[in-house]
């Protein structure tokens, strides 16, 4: 018998898991708040409706702790949301009798998310950062914007901060905005600081999507990292600043040495994603943000021949492993070949909007396509999660011309 897998959320970073160990034989379990994810249908996991991590933590917990006696072997517990990381860091110890939890200590986990924290300890490592700051109320914005370099970035402190009812439609439902003055930035605040006033403000560093570059892992206890990816974005939604769309597995071997530096400095254990972005001047990367989890594009490294999620199965599934490097085999490599990752329903409105606007995006897009690709849902040995996605851009897209007839 192997040990159960039990994912929070079944959205893009949850069906990758699901298909990374499902395909070895492994049973899988998803659980969301959201049946209507296309990844809720693979033939890979087996769903159930479960409260959300965000809106009823208590209750997920309650029912989280009574799953969890269907089983012989402790399952393990895997997040894919911020919110997630925060759910279980809150309810470590009532979870953690039930349920393996392969998160790194709270503290590491708090380093690796809180912007404020984090630039300290890349400057210990040698790792370039853009200049930033953080700021808590009027005053300090005001002090800030006087001297600040624009254009800038305005970020939460912490990502789950803008997720919450209330500032995410604020914000537009964006990780973060880009102003060009002093007047954008106090008048972005003047906006947000009833609802959040922490916010940290980033030098934008220049160069286009390309320039933005990924480094995903598994690290094993004390940061030894285990197996690894890289890759790069080439299209974000919204530009510079949102969702990875279309994203290219190749080696970028710039970035290895300082991620690896970083996380054995960090102390880290577990999946995690570290972006950057290289100044198309001075060819130098800069820490961007640590994501310590899986996120929507970790299965484009299974797709290149690293598979984080089954490294990090068989170490937990055999921690004998942890202590004979000999017996875990050669860690897995990267494949030379260029591999895209898209999701084909954001870049389907993506699109829908070019043919409305009749702006050109089309013959922009047309090169980020060839090649090898994977996609986020499509998949035919796994048909169902694609067919209720269809249906979802099909309602997506009726909503959206709708609306563009109306305005």
């Amino acid at each position: 018998m192997r040990p159960p897998v039990v994912i929070l959320n079944m959205h893009y970073s949850g069906l990758g898991i699901a298909r990374s160990l499902g395909r070895q034989g492994i049973p899988v379990h998803g659980v969301s708040a959201h049946p209507e994810f296309p990844g809720s249908a693979s033939k890979y996991c087996r769903f159930r409706a479960a409260p959300d991590s965000l809106l009823d933590p208590i209750g997920l917990r309650d029912f989280l702790l009574e799953m969890a006696m269907e089983f012989a072997i402790r399952p393990i517990l895997l997040p894919t949301r911020d919110h997630d990381i925060e759910f279980l860091v809150k309810h470590r110890d009532a979870l953690s009798s039930r349920f393996v939890i392969p998160l790194a200590d709270t503290d590491i986990i708090d380093f690796a998310m809180n912007k404020d924290r984090l630039p300290s300890l890349a400057q210990q490592c040698g790792i370039a950062l853009p200049e930033s700051a953080t700021v808590t109320n009027r005053t300090e914005l005001e002090k800030c914007a006087e001297s600040f370099p624009f254009p800038a970035i305005v970020k939460p402190v912490y990502a789950k901060q803008w997720r919450r009812p209330g500032i995410w439609d604020v914000v537009e439902h964006q990780k973060a905005i880009q102003v060009d003055s002093a007047a954008e930035l106090i008048e972005l605040y003047r906006r947000i600081e009833l609802l959040d006033p922490a916010v940290s403000v980033q030098q934008y560093v220049p160069g286009p999507e390309s320039s933005l570059v990924i480094f995903g892992s598994y690290c094993r206890p004390g940061g030894n990292v285990r197996a690894y990816f890289t890759a790069r974005k080439r299209l974000q939604i919204p530009p510079l600043r949102g969702t990875g769309v279309i994203v290219e597995g190749l080696p970028i071997g710039q970035i290895v040495e300082p991620s690896r530096r970083l996380l054995a400095t960090l102390g880290f254990s577990g999946i995690s994603e570290i972006e950057y972005k290289i100044d198309e001047v001075t060819g130098v990367p800069y820490l961007i943000e640590i994501n310590p989890r899986h996120w929507d594009q970790h299965h484009l490294g299974t797709v290149c021949g690293v598979n984080l999620t089954l490294e990090q199965y068989r170490d937990l599934e055999d921690p004998g492993r942890l202590m004979d490097e000999a017996s875990s085999g050669a860690p897995p490599r990267q494949l030379s070949e260029s591999v895209r990752w898209i999701a084909e329903q954001d870049l389907f409105m993506y699109g829908l909007a070019g043919v409305v606007r009749r702006d050109g995006r089309l013959r922009a897009l047309l090169p980020m396509l060839r090649g090898r690709r994977t996609y986020s849902v499509l998949d035919s040995s796994d048909p169902r999660p694609g067919l209720r996605q269809l249906g979802l851009m099909v309602r997506q897209a009726f909503s959206s011309i709708v609306r563009f007839g109306r305005s």
